[in-house]
């Protein structure tokens, strides 16, 4: 140990004690910038020194990891540290920075923001999209993190403002999720994005334009690079709202694309637990708003805005988001507010574009039936439905249902990807009705049971719920075997005031009362338990007078009394024992089943090493115990001496 140390020091002062250059280029901060993040984090945030690692190697290390995507390898060579210590620093200061997120999160910008991107949208407080990060998941779980493009990866759902800093993020949600469906889980939750009422966010036509999202016009040209001088200038004033929109909302995209060239983790799949890489998203979002504020000069994006951004005041918000008529025309009325260079924009399309009328196809039961076995067997074959590869399984659809009816017209376009889409959608909202207390599908008529209140709670979350009340819905058990294997569930979706929130110890004292079992306190008076049997068979009212007072009674002992109650503390004892050994059996099982999971996430090993380190392991409960007792850091450590017979 004494070696190392002036390895250790000659490092650390190789990495900050040199220009900013050197500093950036390593860190992604300069010296100024590092020194405050330290203080801040030691100060702020209660993070301490240790034995021998101090702040500042620390929020190196840390930064370090954000920066490169170093791997633990790397760092050991480098910062002459074991891989326990860069676990447990790394760890310790993720944790520090989650803490500060009412610090380094930024604000809403307000009504008098005077900026020419968005002066014309009062009542703004930035911009909302989502984005896609590459994460690392199990072999189990990957069809519910699967694109459409087949890439493995989490939704992240961001706001920020016009200086390119994020007021609130939500991550966690699988990649198959769309962004419609996110945008409503981050207003339901407590911690959720806060959208007062007469304000809004700018937002792309992924999502509806309903109240506090306002989207571009559809089926109108959008996107910067289609706007110009002369025959590409805005024709009427939907175009230059468009046009307008698209510049003040295109904040969001440089600041998605300037956080992950900043941070290289973010570039490509990391080895953490999912849980941990969503918090190092939050954690590198966090950071990102702290160089953006503290950086007057950031290499990385030179042209930055100055800081207007004022306090906003406590309001109701809004909890939902669906399309409105109302909100729509409320578009068109600032739409024709807005000022072009010339004047007002008063010209209106009045061609319109021709479409054809291309009807729609009615379906009998028969063939939805015949739709559902075809899906549900190409499922078993292992067929993913996020996985992309849409045209062949189409056509082998098509081709099934024309073998069952051959005079059918189905074509795989339009009829069977209609059917599929009406499909998906009626199983998400009826997989989230469904999983309330006191609601379900009543098994003769299929249809939904739940009361009027909680329709309209339904109908205020999912405007798909308005159409499916007094509906039967006997294809959803095969729904469920088709879309539940691949859809996303949110379970590790968390903001950064959620991810602060310490987990629930299991050693924590717990009271349960499940209605059926409560335990009786041995120095009870028998006079208060509820069996009494220091009673006979009268009431207790009988051993009272008329005035109140108790009169005491003959207790006549019964012989059958004592043989019974004999004979139910012997069987209560009895079965007390079995339900126990039972219940640590299954308990000890469940862990058996996991060793090998658990072991396969360690990534340094072989297949032959897992296998063997699962047999060793499984051989007895007091190793099971250990393994499962021990941090997620130590027991990659621990794994390795048990192989090499340590233990």
């Amino acid at each position: 140990m004494a070696d190392r140390i002036p390895k250790q020091i000659e490092h650390l002062s190789e990495l900050v004690e040199l220009n900013d250059i050197n500093y950036f280029e390593n860190l992604r901060v300069n010296r100024s910038t590092f020194n405050i993040l330290c203080y801040l984090l030691c100060h702020s945030g209660g993070l301490a020194a240790g034995r021998y690692v101090t702040v500042s190697e620390q929020v190196a290390l840390f930064l370090s990891v954000l920066s490169h995507h170093s791997k633990v390898r790397v760092l050991k060579f480098n910062f002459k540290r074991s891989g326990q210590t860069i676990q447990t620093y790394f760890h310790n200061v993720l944790r520090t920075v989650l803490k500060l997120h009412s610090i380094l999160l930024a604000t809403p910008v307000d009504d008098d923001c005077t900026h020419p991107r968005w002066k014309h949208f009062k009542g703004c407080l930035g911009t909302l999209d989502g984005t896609l990060i590459d994460v690392t998941v199990p072999e189990i779980d990957k069809a519910r993190y699967c694109t459409r493009k087949g890439i493995v990866s989490v939704n992240v759902l961001a706001t920020c403002d016009r200086q390119m800093r994020f007021i609130y993020l939500l991550t966690g949600w699988e990649g198959s999720a769309a962004d419609a469906r996110v945008l409503p889980d981050a207003l339901y939750r407590d911690d959720g994005l806060k959208v007062p009422h007469g304000n809004f966010y700018l937002c792309d036509n992924g999502y509806p334009n309903g109240e506090g999202f306002l989207t571009p016009y559809k089926m109108v040209r959008y996107h910067l690079q289609e706007w110009g001088n002369g025959p590409t200038a805005p024709q009427n004033f939907k175009e230059y709202f468009n046009m307008n929109h698209s510049k003040a909302r295109n904040i969001i995209e440089r600041t998605f694309g300037l956080m992950k060239k900043r941070w290289a983790i973010l570039r490509s799949p990391s080895f953490y637990p999912i849980k941990i890489q969503n918090r190092v998203i939050l954690a590198c979002a966090l950071i990102h708003n702290f160089i953006r504020n503290e950086m007057s000069n950031d290499p990385l994006e030179e042209d930055q805005p100055p800081d207007t951004t004022n306090q906003t005041h406590e309001e109701e918000y809004i909890d939902s988001v669906h399309p409105s008529q109302e909100w729509s025309n409320w578009r068109d009325n600032l739409a024709h507010e807005i000022k072009m260079d010339g004047g007002t924009a008063e010209q209106v399309m009045t061609k319109l574009r021709n479409r054809n009328d291309k009807g729609h196809r009615g379906w009998s039961v028969k063939e939805e039936q015949m739709l559902a076995e075809s899906m549900k067997k190409i499922v078993r074959e292992g067929w993913k439905t996020e996985n992309g590869f849409k045209t062949d399984y189409l056509n082998m659809l098509a081709t099934y249902m024309k073998h069952v009816f051959p005079n059918t017209d189905l074509k795989h376009e339009p009829h069977i990807t209609s059917r599929i889409t009406v499909w998906k959608r009626n199983y998400h909202s009826l997989f989230e009705i469904l999983k309330h207390t006191g609601v379900g599908l009543d098994s003769s008529t299929k249809m939904i049971e739940a009361t009027d209140e909680q329709w309209t709670a339904f109908m205020t979350k999912d405007p798909n719920a308005r159409l499916m009340r007094h509906k039967s819905w006997p294809l959803y058990e095969d729904w469920c075997e088709i879309f539940g294997q691949t859809r996303a569930t949110s379970e590790g979706a968390e903001s950064h005031a959620r991810a602060t929130t310490p987990p629930l110890s299991l050693s924590a004292n717990i009271e349960v009362d499940n209605g059926s079992y409560k335990p009786v306190d041995e120095n009870q008076d028998e006079s208060q338990s509820p069996i009494g049997y220091a009673q006979t068979g009268e009431s207790s009212e009988m051993g009272k007078t008329s005035s109140g007072r108790k009169r005491k009674m003959p207790i006549t002992p019964d012989p059958m009394v004592n043989v019974v109650q004999k004979f139910c503390d012997n069987a209560s004892s009895r079965l007390g024992e079995i339900a126990q050994r039972i219940g640590h059996e299954q308990d000890i099982s469940a862990a058996r089943k996991m060793i090998y999971s658990s072991v396969t996430e360690m990534n340094m090993f072989t297949l032959q090493e897992k296998l063997r380190a699962t047999a060793l392991i499984a051989r007895n409960t007091e190793d099971i115990d250990v393994f499962f007792s021990l941090p997620e850091t130590d027991r990659m450590e621990w794994v390795l001496m048990l192989l090499n017979g340590e233990i």
